[in-house]
């Protein structure tokens, strides 16, 4: 039997499969943040998992064209991390968004234009009222 090591130190590891194509990659980009990715049978990235270097985490779902479909994230703060989802569309750009923390907001867009957009929300009792700007 082989010896088993406690730790071992790369600056990259490569999950293959039995064809050796990537599946997955653990390493650190050029500022020195962790990622983590995950690949589908063509080589495409699909799914990352980050900390970039400001301290923000984030779990992306690309699609088959390397753009970002889904993004959860954590802003960090001094006071409150704040947790972020967005729906994104084919060019890249938010098309929904949910934000929580200090200021939280729901935003809906359509084409580019703002549909829904709300940051002030009022709970009375056991229901929620959202009051948006643009109704």
């Amino acid at each position: 039997m082989s010896e088993v090591k406690d730790v071992i130190t790369a600056k990259a590891f490569q999950l293959v499969d039995g064809e050796g194509r990537k599946r997955a990659s653990l390493f650190t980009s050029e500022d020195g943040s962790p990622n983590l990715e995950f690949y589908d049978k063509e080589g495409d990235a699909r799914i990352a998992i980050n900390v970039n270097k400001y301290g923000k985490s984030v779990l992306l779902f690309w699609a088959k064209d390397a753009l970002p479909l889904i993004e959860i994230s954590i802003e960090p703060s001094d006071t409150y991390e704040s947790p972020k989802l967005k729906f994104l569309d084919g060019d890249g750009s938010a098309q929904a968004r949910l934000t929580l923390g200090e200021k939280p907001a729901l935003i809906l867009k359509k084409d580019g234009e703002f549909i829904f957009q709300s940051h002030k929300v009022v709970k009375k009792g056991d229901s929620v009222k959202i009051d948006s700007p643009t109704e």
